[in-house]
């Protein structure tokens, strides 16, 4: 991911690369330079606080910049991120840690909604120093071309067979397991949904990120967004009226939502619902009455299937009055039923770029040919 994001930022660097609207609706925007330098000054940071290639960073916090400066750093700095349900309590994220470390994972640092002001602090004046004075603080010894020749560096040498990110399942059918994606996953993913989903805009278009981060499908908008080279919109909170309005003034095309989020975008309504080119629905089962209003209100919305062990969606379809149910398995995909029954139902299993290779604390079920088996019939 980071070699495109990379030649991304040389080529257009004073483009918009994101911005972010916090829960008071104030909006930040970062540049494809200074996000570049930001997030290649937090890896060396981080490499002073002695987190090293293969280590793992573990992240508390909800939807912000911080959160996206970290997910470049990882790449920049080879090492990955642990991406802790912000929402849990403190003993559920200590024990989801606790299980990374009895399994041999490296937990070098920790960065939640206490120590990330200071860290991002630390960083930006770092910068600064070395924009006014070409010297970085003494802990990094640098200049701000340093953190350029750093980032130039690491993009070259970047490895996307390395270990990106660990997060865990829900734990509906047992304790949660820690699913291990690496770059290649991630950035195969995402490459498979642009060409599905780019469209008539090709390579014109905006998403808004309305998910959260700490969730593959959220994580994933950050990563077809960086792919795909378009400007991305994160939102600490969602408000549909916010997100509706912004749409229909940036002209937004791309949104992933779940059945809650898309209930109330529809309640909301306005022609900026039907503005969109895609509005990516997951997360469970379709609702009829939810998916009977949004096309009633010419909304065109995209049915997806996935999961955590997927890299997010392998499967979707444009929803027309004519659908009956059925998705079409994204491009490098296959499926096939294990022990079907009598009337062809069994186990799903699942092929393709973004299917993950294992779990870090729990066995995960494949076919004597490598086919993951999911568990969903």
């Amino acid at each position: 991911m980071i070699d495109i994001f990379e030649s991304t930022a040389q080529a257009r660097p004073d483009s918009v690369f994101f911005s972010y609207v916090d829960r008071r609706g104030e909006e930040t925007s970062y540049t494809y330079r200074e996000a570049r330098l930001l997030a290649a000054q937090l890896a060396r940071r981080l490499r002073d606080k002695g987190v090293f290639p293969g280590d793992m960073v573990a992240v508390d916090l909800p939807n912000c910049p911080m959160y996206v400066f970290l997910a470049l750093a990882a790449a920049y700095g080879s090492f990955g991120l642990v991406a802790l349900n912000h929402r849990l309590t403190a003993a559920e994220k200590l024990t989801r840690i606790l299980e990374l470390e009895r399994c041999g994972v490296r937990i070098a640092y920790r960065i939640d909604g206490e120590s990330e002001p200071r860290l991002f602090e630390q960083v930006c004046n770092s910068l600064l120093r070395g924009e006014r004075g070409g010297r970085v603080d003494d802990s990094l010894g640098g200049s701000v071309e340093d953190a350029i020749h750093f980032a130039e560096r690491a993009a070259h040498i970047f490895d996307p067979d390395q270990r990106a990110l660990l997060m865990f399942t829900s734990g509906t059918s047992g304790k949660p397991k820690g699913a291990e994606l690496t770059w290649s996953n991630l950035v195969e993913s995402a490459g498979a949904s642009n060409r599905v989903l780019a469209g008539r805009h090709g390579s014109r278009g905006l998403w808004q990120a309305v998910l959260p981060l700490f969730h593959v499908g959220g994580f994933q908008v950050l990563v077809r967004s960086v792919c795909s080279r378009w400007p991305l919109r994160i939102y600490e909170g969602f408000d549909a009226a916010q997100v509706l309005h912004d749409a229909a003034e940036l002209h937004a095309t791309h949104i992933s939502v779940v059945d809650k989020m898309l209930q109330d975008m529809v309640r909301h309504g306005g022609a900026a619902l039907g503005a969109y080119q895609c509005i990516l629905l997951g997360g469970g089962p379709l609702n009829a009455n939810t998916v009977a209003q949004a096309l009633a209100a010419k909304a065109r919305v995209f049915a997806s299937y996935g999961m955590t062990e997927t890299s997010s969606q392998v499967a979707n379809t444009l929803i027309t009055s004519q659908f009956t149910g059925g998705l079409r398995l994204l491009p490098g995909y296959s499926a096939r039923i294990v022990e079907p029954d009598a009337e062809g139902f069994g186990r799903l299993a699942l092929r393709g770029p973004g299917v993950f290779g294992g779990y870090v604390n729990a066995r995960a079920a494949f076919t004597v040919d490598g086919v993951f088996l999911t568990g969903d019939t």
